[in-house]
Order: structure tokens, then C-alpha cells, then sequence
């Protein structure tokens, strides 16, 4: 068993807005909503794989193709390592103590022990 860093995620500073079904446009109780979330491709083989990614993103308002921000920029990160064997999967602990398995605001190294 090894450690894999996820690779092959092109760093975009491209709009990425969701599709119309995981949008709401027009605020409802004073918020507005696009489902963004981490994700990577199912991992193959044993061993622990880890992802790190650093955003950033903006509000807009009323439809897909608006693309001027009503908020100011907001930087986020999410970590995390995953441990595959042959019976199950389970979250990687081995880097707890430096906050893999978290997210946040911010930005952080996206290296694999967060150093």
C-alpha cells in the first residue's frame, strides 16, 4: 500500500456555474445557493489517496449568464485522504495532527502532508 496524490485536475480561473437544477437564482430568505462540491474520480487499488484543492468564489445574481459579482471574493479550501483495502474504505488519519480531512477559509499548500 502507497499514498497517491490525485493528479490530472486542471487549475482553471474559468467560471464554473452549476447547471439550472443545482441554482437558485433569486434570493430566498437572503441567500442564494450553487452546489459546488470537491470531488475526484473513484480511486482503483489499494493504498491511500489524497485530494487538496484551494477555491475561490463570488455571488451573482438573477441568471447563469450574469457574471458580475455581488459579493467580494471568498477563498475556501477542502483536504482530504482516503484509505482503500480489500474489505472497505475509511478516512486516512495518518495527517489529523497537521488538519487533512477538513476545510476552511483560506487557502493551503495543496502538497500531500499539507507542508
Amino acid at each position: 500500500m502507497g499514498q497517491t496524490v490525485m493528479s490530472g485536475y486542471p487549475v482553471s480561473n474559468e467560471d464554473d456555474t452549476s447547471g439550472a437544477n443545482y441554482r437558485q437564482d433569486t434570493p430566498q430568505a437572503g441567500s442564494v445557493y450553487d452546489l459546488d462540491a470537491p470531488g475526484i474520480r473513484a480511486a482503483v487499488g489499494m493504498g491511500t489517496y489524497r485530494s487538496r484543492f484551494n477555491f475561490q468564489e463570488y455571488a451573482v445574481l438573477n441568471s447563469q449568464a450574469n457574471n458580475v459579482p455581488v459579493s467580494s471574493m471568498f477563498a475556501w479550501y477542502a483536504d482530504s485522504s482516503c484509505l482503500l483495502n480489500n474489505s472497505k474504505s475509511d478516512w486516512a488519519t495518518d495527517l489529523v495532527n497537521v488538519g487533512d480531512n477538513q476545510s476552511g477559509t483560506g487557502s493551503r499548500p495543496i502538497t500531500w502532508n499539507l507542508q
